[in-house]
């Protein structure tokens, strides 16, 4: 005869199972419930946001990527950190006018006037991804009684 620290734990058995079964059966009508309440709340909420618009022909396929990486590390170190998952080749310019929000003419008024982020000449106008970060870094306002300036003059 085993004594009852030998015994194996009870299995459920079928009328165990199928009670559980039934419970959660019974739980879909609330859940429903609910969800068409939070349908009902996103829509009452406003516009969802739109989907994102296919790129530019001249955008490489990771920008959005990059430019998330690019506004939310607190310092060049930490976006080197990331190069090797990203593709940190210089910017063409339509990169950098997509990233600005900016039309190409911009960033070509931005060069012309000094003001835009340094650049190379070789053959074509490229900007190197961690002068377009410093230069972002120079325009970024650390306060509201800052002088305000057009574009991304220092």
């Amino acid at each position: 005869m085993s004594t009852p620290s030998e015994t194996l734990p009870a299995q459920p058995g079928p009328h165990d199972i199928l009670s559980g079964a039934l419970t959660a059966l019974l739980q879909i009508p609330e859940l429903t419930d609910r969800l068409r309440q939070a349908m009902e709340l996103a829509q009452a909420a406003g516009p969802q946001p739109p989907a994102p618009q296919p790129l530019p022909k001249e955008v490489r396929p990771g920008i959005r990527q990059l430019a998330a990486v690019l506004a939310l590390s607190p310092s060049l170190a930490e976006v080197l950190r990331l190069s090797e998952a990203l593709d940190f080749r210089d910017l063409k310019e339509g990169e950098i006018a997509y990233l600005e929000e900016v039309h190409v003419h911009t960033i070509r008024r931005w060069r012309m006037l000094g003001t835009g982020p340094e650049y190379r000449n070789h053959g074509s106008i490229r900007y190197p991804v961690r002068l377009y970060w410093e230069w972002r870094e120079r325009g970024r306002q650390r306060m509201t009684a800052q002088k305000t300036t057009k574009g991304r003059q220092s």
